[in-house]
């Protein structure tokens, strides 16, 4: 066996043949080597050549607790899973180094080395798609996926499970320096072994090497500095881009020729509507030949009636689904979900935007046949226009709340992703205030180019965006904001200072809450969804309306100023914007969906902060060039763009990661970790697509690129 990029493991796992190996990484100009990134209680480490593609994440903490171990593959979506449980006292595991292995018989995958701090015990593991191992690590549920042991000896162990397809995958464990491997196999054929791993001196860590392999392969080619961010007319920000290679190697081991995938280490598939997003705004920095593979992987999963992929799953997990479908014989073939509402409004805004900066090149690349689902590209565009009509013409003909557009698939349909996460509304602010109309004027824009003319829809548009946006309308009187925010922050724990002044932006400079230019009347607040009732929740989806509309209406200008107040008068705090604030809402139950314990509540997502600044940018730009109905805003835009960059700076240690919790504590917030408070463990992960929009972007208040960092 040959290892290379890596240590050499003293014992081998049993094979079935010679062990050959292609070339390493340093050929390749796509290859990723590094870490940790620490986040959320677990340090990652990144690894990409030309033989696989992986991450591990380790807890890192030094604890009485079990230590997590995870690999995970964006090849099939696959990984695995074990805990290390400490024999006595406490444990502490990292990673000193990692390469890539491949043998004769198809196993190909990792080989690393681990440094033990304490003796351990082998818990559970599991083995099989990373969809299962975010089940069992996530919410806690157990697996029925049976790990055996596969063999060993003296002074090794390693573990074994066949997909259902047939596809092998291990987990093997060796002793290194200073490390003794004890086995006992359960009396059961089919149990879970005793595996305890110890030092022989207990005054220096133990070594153990690792090996994490399987025969699925994956024709996925990985994109790197060149291939993202070439040259362009936004120089420093490209200089800024191209000096980052930290942060730009977490973007690149997202990237690949067909498709880019979603965040690791939970989502490491195809998630159309993050994809979409996330080029959306890094449009103007990135490569074109990258957003043709990000529009490429959408357009190529379009399914029969218009519809667009929200996820594509893969490997086992295809297979467990195409069984339960009745429909064995496709194996492991992909399974497309199409249950998302939002993705099928999300290409068009995102090919139109593309074909404008790049004209010719979108002609060819419409003329392209796809390789996954019959057709050109320019036809299933077309079928996924004409879904938009469809779904977008009862309301544009007859404005009222029953014909808007509801979740196709209650309780997912968006972002937020779940019926709590909604509030329970049936009808997403998002999608029907933003989104519909945004996907109606790309329409418009690309008809007679590479639409036909017919598709020219824009006082559909028009009716769409002012009529939805009155629908979501909840004004509430400045004394009743007043009332409801001093029953939630007394519930919610807070201190009444965060109401005054700078508040939960802690000494920042910019203007708060109380100042005259922000308080005219009522508090303009726009519904988060709509049910029987409005979800009477502030939000930030706000930020799609001010991305997408050519001039926002006026009333989501002053909801977006108001928004940007101190949490709890508004969604800032002094460790980033939080995705909702139900401080509003009279009924105490949305508080407690809302809380800073759950996914979508009082949390933040970087993506959201970086799409609020895109959006805010350019309505201000707009002004430069017109005279929107309600310009004189706009000095009170520009105070509430620097607040929202005050918070956003105060997120800079976590800015390229998924999501995190604002735990206020002596009177000010800090970075909580989301996993460790919330009841059904929804971590965040440390490198997310849509986080790197940020990449595109210049800090408001210097006009810094953010990828040069914060002065």
């Amino acid at each position: 066996m040959t290892y290379y990029g890596g240590a050499s493991p003293t014992t081998n796992l049993p094979s079935s043949g010679s062990e050959t190996h292609t070339p390493s990484s340093a050929a390749n100009r796509s290859g990723l080597n590094f870490g940790p990134l620490r986040f959320a209680g677990q340090a990652n480490w990144i690894f990409r050549d030309d033989v696989t593609v992986a991450q591990v994440v380790i807890s890192y903490t030094v604890t009485e607790s079990p230590v997590r171990f995870i690999t995970a593959f964006p090849a099939g979506n696959t990984g695995a899973l074990a805990y290390f449980h400490p024999l006595h006292g406490t444990l502490g595991v990292s990673l000193t180094s990692v390469g890539s292995v491949v043998h004769d018989d198809g196993q190909r995958g990792i080989v690393g080395q681990l440094s033990f701090r304490g003796d351990a015990r082998l818990g559970l593991t599991v083995l099989g798609s990373v969809r299962t191992l975010r089940e069992v690590a996530g919410a806690g549920k157990s697996s029925n996926l049976v790990t055996r042991l596969g063999g060993y000896d003296g002074d090794s162990v390693w573990l074994t499970r066949t997909w259902l397809d047939g596809t092998v995958q291990h987990l093997g464990l060796f002793a290194g320096n200073n490390t003794r491997v004890d086995v006992r196999p359960a009396n059961d054929p089919a149990g879970f072994p005793s595996v305890n791993i110890s030092r022989v001196d207990v005054n220096h860590d133990a070594t153990v090497k690792f090996e994490s392999t399987f025969n699925f392969t994956s024709s996925l080619r990985g994109l790197g500095m060149d291939d993202l961010f070439p040259s362009s007319e936004d120089v420093d920000i490209i200089q800024a881009i191209r000096a980052n290679k930290e942060v730009v190697d977490q973007l690149a081991f997202l990237a690949y020729e067909s498709e880019f995938l979603a965040g690791g280490w939970r989502f490491l598939t195809y998630f159309g509507r993050d994809t979409l997003l996330a080029m959306q705004v890094l449009l103007p920095v990135l490569s074109p030949q990258a957003c043709e593979g990000i529009l490429a992987g959408v357009i190529q999963r379009t399914g029969p009636d218009g519809e667009l992929c929200h996820e594509e799953t893969i490997g086992e997990y295809a297979a467990i689904l195409n069984i339960q479908e009745g429909h064995p014989e496709r194996g492991t073939a992909p399974v497309y979900d199409y249950k998302m509402v939002d993705t099928d409004f999300l290409l068009l805004p995102a090919l139109g935007a593309y074909a404008e900066r790049y004209p010719v090149r979108a002609r060819e690349f419409m003329a392209r046949n796809s390789t996954l689902v019959p057709g050109t590209f320019r036809e299933l565009v077309q079928s996924n226009a004409d879904r938009v009509l469809r779904l977008a013409q009862p309301f544009a003909e007859n404005p009222g709340k029953e014909r808007l557009i509801a979740f196709k698939a209650w309780p997912f349909g968006n972002w937020r992703d779940s019926a709590a996460g909604n509030g329970w509304g049936h009808y997403a602010f998002d999608v029907n205030c933003a989104m519909v109309p945004a996907a109606l004027r790309a329409m418009s824009n690309l008809a007679g180019s590479l639409l036909p003319a017919s598709y020219d829809v824009r006082a559909w548009a028009e009716t769409w965006e002012n009529e939805a946006c009155a629908l979501f309308a909840v004004p509430i009187s400045a004394a009743e904001a007043e009332s409801r925010l001093s029953t939630y922050v007394q519930a919610a724990n807070l201190s009444s200072d965060l109401l005054y002044g700078a508040g939960s932006l802690n000494g920042s400079k910019s203007k708060g809450w109380s100042d005259p230019e922000y308080v005219v009347g009522a508090v303009p607040l726009y519904a988060l969804a709509l049910s029987d009732a409005p979800v009477v929740v502030q939000h930030s989806d706000l930020a799609f309306v001010l991305l997408y509309s050519p001039t926002a209406p006026e009333g989501i200008i002053r909801a977006t100023i108001a928004a940007l107040q101190p949490y709890p008068r508004g969604l800032l705090t002094n460790v980033g914007m939080v995705v909702a604030n139900a401080a509003y809402d009279p009924d105490p139950l949305t508080s407690k969906l809302f809380e800073n314990t759950a996914y979508h509540g009082a949390v933040a997502w970087s993506w959201q902060q970086a799409f609020m600044a895109a959006g805010i940018e350019r309505q201000l730009k707009l002004c430069e060039t017109s005279k929107p109905a309600w310009i004189a805003l706009a000095p009170a835009l520009k105070q509430a763009q620097m607040r929202l960059w005050d918070a956003i700076q105060g997120s800079a240690p976590v800015l390229w990661t998924e999501v995190w919790s604002p735990i206020f504590h002596e009177g000010k917030f800090a970075i909580g970790d989301l996993g460790a408070i919330s009841a059904d463990g929804s971590e965040g992960d440390a490198v997310q697509l849509w986080s790197y929009a940020f990449l595109a972007l210049r800090d408001a208040r210097t006009g810094r690129p953010v990828a040069a960092g914060f002065e």
